[in-house]
């Protein structure tokens, strides 16, 4: 069986998050790299647009798991497959200094 080209760039991912009724969900998806910072995936769950998602890709063939990383969801539509949604989901960067000016992260790990 060959594998169309949009599957044979895909990687096995798990999404997490919570859904568009503020459920807590976690579903196994092929992720796809779209640009730099920005990521594909295809979902049965419906999320709201600039919600929080995190994004663990999963190497079966590895004993070790990876750690999620937190996406904010840029954009969904409706999917051609049947009860699916294209989200895409943009990479969120940790703040470096809190509203207050003060700094969230050591002095050391900001250098």
């Amino acid at each position: 069986m060959s594998l169309s080209p949009i599957q044979s760039q895909s990687a096995p991912a798990e999404v997490s998050g919570w859904d568009i009724t503020e459920n807590f969900f976690v579903e196994k998806a092929l992720l796809q790299t779209i640009s730099s910072g920005r990521k594909r995936v295809a979902l049965r769950t419906r999320l709201r647009e600039g919600s929080l998602a995190f994004l663990r890709t999963r190497d079966d063939s590895s004993l070790s798991r990876s750690l999620p990383v937190a996406y904010r969801v840029a954009r969904i539509t409706k999917s051609v497959q049947r009860d699916y949604w294209d989200v895409e989901l943009a990479r969120l960067h940790p703040r470096e200094v809190s509203s207050f000016n003060e700094p969230i992260a050591p002095a050391s790990l900001l250098n």
